[in-house]
């Protein structure tokens, strides 16, 4: 009798150890998948390169009211009561009026063109026919616009977060307008 409750202790035993590997193999999993997915949103999101800006607030000012913003490009705060339309503009957009678009989710991109504007031009217009529409009203919520104070050639911007680039990499804002295209404050075409 003392062999079989030998073995009987062993199988417990052993039984324990097996289901104690398994839940501390999904506890840690759990964790990192946790854990990984919060830093990273706090670090910016899934986006290389890109800032999260302090919040400027989101309160309307009267059509023509120029703002001093913070952050130069700003990436949220008080503008205009209409957005700009959704496109691509070959004059500069008040930035009042785009940081409404930003407001309702949408992702402004930014250039200044110190040469070669026409072939930077064809760039940004293939940049604007590779986004695709999104995903709840169906249309693409991008802006693309000059802003000749810009330090970087190109930027991306959404509410809160900012993409400096020195160079158009349409993938790169292709994965910043998936990652934050209609997270802005208000959900609005």
């Amino acid at each position: 009798m003392g062999q079989k409750s030998n073995v009987r202790n062993n199988n417990a035993l052993i039984l324990g150890i097996v289901i104690g590997a398994i839940v501390l193999g999904i506890a840690i999993v759990a964790f990192l998948v946790l854990t990984s997915s919060s830093t990273s949103k706090d670090l910016g999101g899934y986006v290389p390169q890109e800032q999260r800006i302090p919040n400027e607030g989101r309160s309307h000012v009267a059509t023509g009211t120029k703002v001093n913003y913070k952050h130069n490009p700003p990436a949220s705060g008080p503008h205009w009561p209409s957005p700009a339309n959704w496109g691509i503009y070959k004059e500069q957009v008040p930035t009042e009026a785009w940081v409404h678009n930003l407001e309702h989710g949408g992702i402004v991109v930014l250039y200044n063109c110190r040469q070669n504007c026409k072939e930077v031009q064809k760039q940004l217009e293939n940049l604007y026919n590779s986004i695709p529409p999104d995903p709840v009203f169906n249309e693409k919520k991008i802006l693309i616009t000059p802003y000749p104070s810009l330090q970087t050639s190109f930027a991306a911007l959404a509410w809160d977060y900012y993409l400096p680039m020195d160079s158009l990499d349409n993938q790169l804002v292709l994965r910043f307008y998936r990652e934050h295209i209609n997270k802005g404050p208000e959900l609005v075409p």
